[in-house]
C-alpha cells in the first residue's frame, strides 16, 4: 500500500514539475527537496531519516540526496513551498465534485511538557489541550482550503476568511457546520459571497433577545426548529458523512495523526499538515479510480 501511493506522488510532483520554473545555480531542483520531505512524511520521520541512503528502496540509493542543512533551508524557500501548494491544487481541481461544503476544526495537540510557545491551551474533543488547530473547507473527502493556528483559534473569524477565499476562487452554495459557527458575522459574510449558511443553534430551546440578528441566521434558526425536511437532511447529512472526513484524513498508512515529537513551531506543522493532505488526496484518487 505504501509503494502504490508513493507512486502516485511521485507522478503528481512530475506533473507538477512540469508547470515550475527551475530555481537557478542549485544543486538540487525543487521536484528533490520536495520528493524527499514528502518521503519522510510518508513514513512519519524527521527529514534528517530521509536524508540517508539506507532509507530508500535499493533501486533509488544510487541517486544524491541533499544534507539536513540543505533541506531546512530549502523547505523555507519560496519555491518549494509554492510547489507543494500547486500539488495541493491539482488534487482539489481532480477531486470529488459536491454541490455543499463543510466548516469544521481539526485539533493538533502536542505533549504538555511541550516547550513550543505557540502551541496554545484550548478546547479539544477530549476537553482542554494544547497544540495546534486546523480549521478547514471541505467538500466530500477533498480540503477545498484550510488554515492553522494555536488550539486558542477562533473558528467563526477564520471561517470568514475561507468563505471569502472559496467565493474567489468561484464557489458558491450551501455551507454546513456545527454550533461553533452559529454567529452573526459568518452568516452576513456567507450571505455577502454568495453562500447559505446552514449550521446547529448555540442555545437550542431559547430566545433570540432584542438584539438584532442577521435575517440569513432567523432563516436557518426558523427552518432548523420548525423541521423543515430539507434543512434537517442536510444537517443531519453533515452529522453522519461529513463528521467522518477528518477521519479519512488518517484512515489510511501515513495518514495525518498526532503531531509527532519532530514537529514544533507554526512553519513545521503548516508544511506537515499540507503535505499529510497530499497524500491524503492521492490516495483518495486512487480509491476512486478503484471504485469506477
Amino acid at each position: 500500500m505504501d509503494g502504490e501511493l508513493w507512486y502516485g506522488c511521485y507522478r503528481l510532483l512530475r506533473q507538477v514539475q512540469r508547470r515550475c520554473v527551475r530555481t537557478p545555480r542549485v544543486r538540487y531542483g525543487d521536484a528533490r527537496i520536495v520528493e524527499v520531505f514528502l518521503w519522510a512524511v510518508l513514513h512519519d520521520r524527521p527529514v534528517s531519516w530521509a536524508c540517508h541512503r539506507s532509507h530508500w528502496p535499493a533501486h533509488r540509493r544510487r541517486e544524491p540526496l541533499p544534507s539536513c542543512a540543505t533541506m531546512s533551508r530549502r523547505l523555507r524557500r519560496y519555491p518549494v513551498i509554492w510547489t507543494l501548494s500547486l500539488m495541493q491544487a491539482m488534487l482539489r481541481e481532480n477531486g470529488e465534485g459536491r454541490w455543499g461544503q463543510v466548516l469544521d476544526g481539526l485539533p493538533l495537540p502536542v505533549g504538555g511538557c511541550s516547550k513550543d510557545p505557540e502551541a496554545k491551551a484550548g478546547k479539544s474533543s477530549c476537553g482542554i489541550a494544547r497544540g495546534y488547530k486546523v480549521v478547514a473547507l471541505t467538500t466530500g473527502d477533498t480540503a477545498l482550503n484550510w488554515r492553522l493556528g494555536p488550539m486558542n483559534l477562533s473558528e467563526p473569524k477564520v471561517a470568514q476568511q475561507l468563505l471569502t477565499d472559496a467565493a474567489a476562487a468561484g464557489a458558491s452554495g450551501y455551507v454546513l457546520g456545527d454550533k461553533a459557527f452559529d454567529i452573526n458575522a459568518l452568516h452576513a459574510c456567507a450571505a455577502m459571497h454568495g453562500f447559505v449558511l446552514r449550521t446547529y443553534r448555540r442555545q437550542p430551546g431559547k430566545a433570540l433577545g432584542h438584539r438584532r440578528h442577521h435575517p440569513g441566521r432567523v432563516e436557518a434558526i426558523a427552518k432548523l426548529e420548525g423541521r423543515d425536511p430539507f434543512t434537517h437532511h442536510l444537517l443531519h447529512y453533515h452529522r453522519t458523512d461529513v463528521e467522518r472526513s477528518f477521519a479519512h484524513w488518517g484512515a489510511f498508512p501515513g495518514g495525518l495523526g498526532p503531531l509527532p515529537r519532530f514537529v514544533r513551531r507554526p512553519r513545521r506543522v503548516a508544511l506537515w499538515v499540507g503535505a499529510k493532505l497530499i497524500l491524503h488526496g492521492v490516495h483518495a484518487r486512487q480509491r476512486r479510480r478503484k471504485a469506477a
